[in-house]
This record gives C-alpha cells, structure tokens and sequence, in this order.
C-alpha cells in the first residue's frame, strides 16, 4: 500500500504539471500546434512548478515579519483595551492577507484542474475508482501544499519564539480553518468553470452570468481590500470602532474571524476576562464547525472530478434563411466579450473597477472616515484598469493565431479590447458621481473628471495593447513573459499614469490651490484633446 500511494503520488505529480501546462497555454497568444511554443510553454511549466511555490513561501515570511514587527512597536496606546483591539486587527490582517493571497494563487489553477477533460487519459490505465479519485486530491494538495502547510509551520515557529506559544497555536489554528474555508470558496467557484465557459443561450442565462461574475469580483475585492485598509487607516478604525455603542462592538468582536484574532490578541496582552474568555472560545469552536463543513465539501468536489462529464446544453438548431453581413469591428466586439464572459479569470476585469469603489464606499460610509480617504483610492482603482489592459489579450488563449491570420487590422484588434476596458472605467465613473452626488458633493468633481476622462483610458489601454500584440508579433514571446521585460513594464507604467492618473492629479492640485471648478472641468477637457491628437498620429 505503501509503494503504491508513492506512485499514485507521481502519477500526480504529471498530472498537476499538465495542469501548469494548460495554465500557461491559457495565458499565452501562441497556438499550441507550434512546436517552439509547445517548447517553451512547457519548459516555463517545470520552471513554474518552483518559482511558484517559492514566492509563496516568500510571501508568508514577509507577511509574519511585518505582523510582528507591528504588534512589537506599538505606540503606546491610551488603554488596555486599544492596545488589544489595535493587536487583534493586526492578526486579523494578516488571516485576511493569507486568505487573498491563496485566492489569488490558487483560483486559475484550481480551475482547471477541477476540469474533466485533464482526467481523461487516466481513465485508460488499470486504476480503480479509488485510485483515481486519491490521484485527483494528491494533485489537487499540489497547488497550494508549499502555502499552506508552509504558512501554518512558520506561524507557529515564529510567532513561539517572538510571541508566546499559546498566541502562536491559536493563530496557526485560526490560520488553517480560514484556509480551508477560503480553499472552499475557490474550488466552489471553480466548480462553475465549465458553465462559464458554455455559450450564453438565452439573456436570463447572461444575466445570471453576469450577477455571478460580480459576485466573483466581490469576494476578490473584499479579500484584498481588508488587510490593505487594516494596515493603512488603523488608527481611524480603532478611534471609529471605539466611537460605536457597547452593544455593537460586543457583536463585531464575537463574530469570526475578528473574534479568533481578537482572543489571540487577549492570550498575548493579558488581558483574560472569564465570560469574554466563555464567547469567544464559542465563537471559535463555530469557526472550526464551519472550516470543517468546507473540508468536507471540498472532498466532494475534487473526488468526483474525474467521474465528472462535460456539460451538454441543449438548445435548438435554428437555420436562418437569409445571412446579413454586419461590420466587422462590431463582431470583434461581441467576440471579445463572449470570449471574457466565459472566463471567469478574465471576467472580473470587467467589474473590478465598480466594485472595489463599491468597497471603499461602505468601508468610509460605515466608518465615518475623512473624504480625501475615498478620493485617494480612486487612484490606485484606476491605475489597476490601465496595467490589467494587457491582461486582457488572455482571453484569445491559443486563438490569437487564428485571429492575427484573419482580414482584420491590429489597430481594430486593440481598438476592440480597449473598449471592453473603457467600459469597466465607465462604470467606475458612473458610480462615483452617483456616489459623491448623493454623500459627498464637494467631492463630485473627481466623479466628473473620471467620466471626462473615458478618452483617455480608452487611448492609454490602446497603446498598451496595442505595443503588447506588436511585441509578442516581433519577438516571438509569450504574454506570460512580457511580465518579466523590464522596459515593456517601464512603458506600461509611463502610460497607464500619463493617460489615467495625471487628470486625477492635476484636479487635486487645482482643488488645494482652491481654484474654480471650471478650470478643472477645461484642464481635463484639454487633456483629452491632447489623448485624441495621439491616438490619431498612432501609426
């Protein structure tokens, strides 16, 4: 038995490198009938297989130095009771900043793993039912076995040794059972992957698509907005959470997972009380019941996987009687969004830009925050729209070379994926004038400069897609490696701040120097002139 798990341990490993393979194939814009790309997509395969694991690694460091580097230079707070709650949010950040991260890392993955066309040539060989199911799980642990377990030995090494040991094993416990259930929010979204990917045959269908994908963008946003705010406006949400009635702080602090973080934080100060002690301990033991709930719901996700048959939506073959020709530029269009609709890795592009503001939005309404708190995070919402424009050349995977053969110029290629990202912005700046109009109307004109700003996104994302489809052309490389070029990133960056961020700067400064709204209102018009001069001297 022995021998035999250590080799379904390798047929797993073949299989979780397939699954690196199609990751990458995913990604790149190469068909996979090239030979020289095959050649590179699977040496990048076996490379990826250790750089992954060790920026994981790498990450989980970095993030426990930075918690107890924190808790360990505390100000001197005004009271017992902020310095536990300011230790608490600490712990809290960094629960939540794992939880991101293993989202982040693992969902594409995951994805495609969780696909039952990967299992098909295992179905052929002499195993069992059991086998396959354990060869299905042993690759599935491969994705994130360096994270998790490496995250989970680390915490309780180091936060023994710097902390105290009791801190340490209640934050390694807390750590795990959000790992599990964030594994099983990621393997339950993944589970959707074929449906994403099946045509929309009906607008109900779409509709429903498209709620779900903003729901998709919600979970990402928050797990990556909840540490950023935690780290960056810590003393405006103690002196906030410290403001709100008895009652209401009682509640917020008994609810997982601030309530693991805070009862870690109690052990480590010493501040004991015996019926605080008796609810959180309850609270934590619900915590572990629902971590446990999702280990077992993840179990019956991935054990199923190769016995799993591919959807087959039926719908009427409708022969039309006569074929109308329409422009071609408007069929790019529909294909680039059909094509990112049915990726839910791509799809979020579409309403990450409104959704993170949404964040912010009841995060500063709920805690009563300064205004120039939601008007600063208007700058890195949109300087995340300009870079992700690159990204979106994902969504042809291994068509891009069908494409580039078609009667179709490059610049209507780009000029098409740029639009899809313009319209994320303009949704972005729709729902940042309707907020500002309604709560904050002093602040409305930065909602007014977004939306007057659509040209310049639109020609911004142009130039970074259309430099990105030119220099895979010319040089023959994958998109996943443009990452790594220093001068394409240099040249990204220069744009994505020249055409989005600098209208947003030059009306910050015109609002400190306390100059007329007008002024702003014709600056940024003026920009845009000067965006439209460019687009149109674009060769």
């Amino acid at each position: 038995m022995k021998r035999r798990l250590k080799e379904l341990w390798k047929y797993s490993g073949v299989l979780y490198r397939e699954m690196l393979y199609r990751t990458i194939m995913l990604q790149q814009t190469y068909a996979s009938t090239d030979p020289e790309a095959v050649k590179k997509v699977s040496r990048s395969a076996t490379q990826m297989l250790y750089i992954h694991k060790i920026l994981m690694l790498m990450m989980v460091i970095i993030m426990i130095l930075s918690t107890v580097f924190f808790i360990s230079y505390l100000p001197i707070p005004t009271s017992p009771e902020i310095k536990t709650l300011s230790i608490a949010l600490a712990f809290l950040s960094y629960i939540s900043l794992n939880a991101f991260l293993l989202f982040f890392l693992s969902i594409v993955q995951t994805s495609i793993l969780l696909s039952p066309d990967l299992y098909q040539p295992l179905l052929m060989l002499n195993f069992s039912d059991e086998e396959l199911s354990i060869i299905a799980l042993l690759a599935y642990l491969r994705i994130f076995d360096a994270y998790v377990f490496g995250s989970l030995i680390l915490t309780v090494i180091t936060f023994t040794f710097m902390v105290n040991p009791l801190t340490a094993m209640l934050l390694a416990i807390s750590l795990g059972a959000t790992h599990l259930i964030t594994l099983w929010v990621i393997t339950a979204i993944s589970k959707s992957y074929l449906r994403f990917s099946a045509p929309e045959l009906s607008k109900v269908r779409l509709l429903i698509k498209i709620l779900v994908i903003i729901g998709y963008t919600l979970v990402f946003a928050l797990l990556y907005v909840i540490p950023f705010m935690i780290n960056n406006v810590l003393p405006i949400i103690i002196k906030e959470f410290s403001s709100l009635p008895q009652i209401y702080r009682t509640i917020l602090l008994y609810l997982p997972p601030l309530s693991i973080a805070y009862l870690a934080a109690i052990v480590y100060v010493g501040t004991i009380n015996a019926q605080s002690l008796v609810y959180l301990s309850l609270s934590f033991a619900i915590y572990l019941i629902i971590s446990w709930r999702c280990y077992k719901g993840i179990l019956k996700i991935i054990l199923a996987v190769p016995y799993t048959s591919w959807p087959t939506p039926q719908s009427k073959t409708v022969i039309p009687k006569e074929f109308r020709v329409g422009k071609y530029f408007q069929g790019l269009l529909i294909k680039d969004f059909k094509l990112l609709i049915r990726q839910v890795n791509y799809a979020i592009l579409l309403f990450l830009g409104p959704v993170l503001f949404a964040v912010y939005a009841i995060i500063y309404h709920v805690m009563e925050m300064p205004p120039t708190m939601l008007v600063s995070m208007m700058y890195p919402i949109v300087l995340v729209l300009s870079m992700s424009a690159v990204n979106i050349l994902g969504i042809e995977g291994r068509a891009a070379e069908f494409l580039l053969s078609l009667p179709v110029s490059l610049k209507d290629i780009a000029k098409s994926k740029a639009v899809l990202i313009t319209f994320s912005y303009i949704i972005f700046g729709l729902s940042a004038t309707g907020y500002f109009a309604i709560f904050l109307k002093d602040q409305i004109v930065y909602g007014i400069v977004i939306l007057i700003n659509t040209l310049g996104m639109f020609v911004g994302s142009y130039k970074i897609i259309r430099k990105a489809i030119r220099y895979i052309i010319e040089t023959g490389v994958l998109l996943t490696d443009l990452s790594k070029n220093i001068s394409f990133l240099l040249y990204v960056t220069g744009i994505a701040i020249l055409f989005g961020i600098l209208p947003l700067v030059i009306t910050s400064i015109i609002m400190i120097l306390a100059r007329p709204i007008q002024e702003i209102l014709l600056t940024a018009i003026a920009l845009q002139l000067g965006y439209f001069i460019t687009y149109k001297l674009s060769k």
